[in-house]
């Protein structure tokens, strides 16, 4: 039967096993985790427990598969493993902690979160980095004009056009200084958007399907 889940072979969905271990029952699952919608891993776990009621952990069950089988039955409808998906609950269910493998992922994938987030951060300030430079090209402009303002002085005609120039420049870089703001403001208000999306859309998330319930006897 662990043969028939390991490889493409049929296997069925419940059965019992005669060998020298404790009298206990073990059912494999599939743990599949999700970060948001994308599945990023897949492994095999087994849960048990003895017939007294004591806990079995994985490398405990797997130690008694390694028992030499005297016998065996199979029970319930057979399939292969890849296509096995069992929806119906079993009381073998409630001994899969999914919040305990949610936090082992959630502590693997911090590093890359925050890596991530830098990242975003990072692009904000050059878009912030971007406006400020359009500004300093604006303050260069005013200071080439107020240069040819003391060169034009003796020029009626040419210092009114000057201080024209100056003066819609001047108002240029105003507004140019009042929208600063309001754009630096859409940055960070775009940049907690794209960081709340990310980390909403990276939840992580465990599904457990089950493959089979032994009885061993």
């Amino acid at each position: 039967m662990a043969r028939g889940v390991i490889s493409n072979f049929e296997s069925s969905e419940y059965g019992k096993i005669t060998n020298d271990s404790i009298k206990c029952t073990i059912a494999l699952y599939l743990i599949k985790v999700y970060a948001g919608r994308r599945q990023i891993k897949c492994y095999p776990a087994f849960v048990g427990v003895t017939e007294d009621g004591q806990r079995l952990s994985h490398s405990e069950c797997e130690r008694i598969f390694y028992s030499p089988v005297s016998s065996y039955t199979e029970d319930g409808h057979k399939s292969a493993f890849w296509i096995k998906y069992l929806s119906h609950p079993h009381k073998m269910d409630s001994l899969v902690n999914r919040k305990e493998y949610e936090e082992k992922e959630n502590e693997k994938l911090t590093p890359a979160q925050h890596e991530e987030i830098e990242r975003m951060k990072l692009a904000a300030t050059v878009k912030k980095n971007a406006l400020n430079h359009a500004l300093d090209d604006l303050e260069l402009q005013m200071k080439e004009l107020t240069k040819e303002l003391e060169a034009v002085k003796s020029d009626r005609l040419k210092l009114l056009m000057t201080e024209r120039k100056v003066s819609q420049l001047q108002n240029e870089m105003r507004k140019k200084k009042e929208g600063l703001f309001f754009d630096e403001m859409q940055i960070d208000v775009d940049l907690e958007k794209e960081i709340n999306y990310f980390l909403g859309r990276e939840t992580i998330s465990v599904r457990a399907d089950r493959q089979f319930v032994l009885e061993i006897n």
